[in-house]
């Protein structure tokens, strides 16, 4: 039985559905983008034309230079004695940083931080055996917050996740109406689809793959106080009611946001891929052009000449490849040279033109960017 705090389950039920409906209207060419900007993190490059990884460079550039997997607070004694106590403190700190796996977390945030523009970490609860936070790090294509929130969670008036889980794990984490967990249809946006599943050829899930349905986390203020209620995608059956303040001790989103470049009433934000992706289109173009162009140009250089001096034969002859020299015999007429007799076709300067605009796109983008 799931407890509602009394508060009739149709009330709540009904907030959710109109809510979770709303952002998935606002929201969804945003989330549609989002998921066409994963095709862009690794191109496939094809029999006849290559793909520039820009995107997918820069961002582990950015992710090496702003990404630490150790904690770097430590405490600090002011007097004598302090300092053995405070040695403890840091080394309790460490052991929860580890505990935690705080820097896999801290990672996967960071990147989806460049890449989408947000990382969201949330707060989950405590760890009883371990005494230490327990966290999750979700990804924003789950992530259905209120349309005109932006810069901290606290000015969002609710958020939302899609996720999956085994009926399993829901045992365990004490939800009620297990037998009602049957939805397995693939959603368009989510967990299905995310940096590791981004090919189109992807295998096919494991029976034991197959065994995790749909459910929907909902943060919201009800009733004056934000509840985390947890249904099916359709909002009609309740699995699980937690009262926020009585988790962490406080009435606020239990869900930490950091921003790429934050805009105004926009949950998003600038990412990477907003900055970068006409640029990783426009160099991948002109190397093509200049790859067809040096190709044509290895392939065979085009001859203009006077076929009254040189007859059909000595053509043919002139196309043979052979080690030792060669003589030719040409009539080469009163006044004239040889060089009058064949001559190259003009060819332009178009490689060398594609190098110089690819190397003016670079620097427009580390501009854009601020990457050097």
């Amino acid at each position: 039985m799931v407890s509602t705090y009394g508060i009739k389950k149709t009330e709540i039920l009904d907030q959710i559905r109109k809510e979770k409906t709303y952002s998935e209207n606002a929201l969804d060419a945003r989330r549609s983008r989002m998921q066409d900007m994963l095709r862009l993190y690794v191109q496939r490059t094809g029999d006849k034309e290559i793909y520039i990884q820009y995107i997918y460079a820069q961002l582990r550039q950015l992710l090496s230079v702003l990404y630490s997997d150790e904690i770097q607070v430590k405490f600090m004694g002011y007097d004598v004695g302090d300092q053995d106590a405070a040695d403890k403190r840091t080394k309790i700190a460490e052991f929860d940083y580890s505990e935690m796996e705080k820097q896999i977390h801290d990672y996967a945030r960071l990147r989806d931080r460049i890449f989408f523009g947000v990382g969201i970490e949330v707060f989950d609860g405590r760890d009883s055996d371990k005494n230490v936070p327990i966290i999750s790090t979700r990804s924003p294509l789950t992530w259905l917050p209120d349309p005109k929130g932006w810069l901290n969670a606290d000015k969002f008036r609710r958020h939302g996740f899609q996720s999956k889980i085994t009926k399993e794990d829901a045992e365990q984490m004490g939800f009620g109406n297990i037998d009602k967990l049957d939805d397995t249809t693939p959603r368009p946006y989510g967990e299905d689809n995310d940096f590791n599943n981004i090919t189109e050829d992807s295998p096919e899930p494991s029976e034991e793959e197959r065994a995790e349905f749909n459910i929907y986390h909902h943060y919201t203020k009800i009733r004056g106080d934000i509840y985390l209620v947890s249904t099916d995608d359709a909002c009609t059956t309740i699995f699980r009611m937690s009262k926020i303040s009585e988790v962490i001790g406080k009435n606020v989103f239990p869900i930490v946001l950091s921003y790429f470049s934050p805009q105004r009433h926009d949950p998003f934000g600038v990412c990477l891929v907003d900055l970068s992706e006409d640029k990783q289109k426009e160099i991948s173009k002109l190397l093509n052009l200049a790859l067809q162009k040096a190709e044509r140009d290895a392939l065979g250089t085009t001859f203009i000449f006077d076929n009254s001096a040189i007859d059909d034969a000595q053509i043919e002859e002139m196309k043979q490849k052979t080690e030792q020299p060669r003589f030719i015999n040409a009539k080469v007429s009163a006044g004239k040279t040889l060089n009058d007799i064949v001559t190259t076709m003009p060819t332009e300067t178009g490689a060398v033109d594609a190098v110089n605009l690819i190397q003016q796109i670079d620097f427009q983008n580390r501009i854009s960017t601020g990457i050097d």
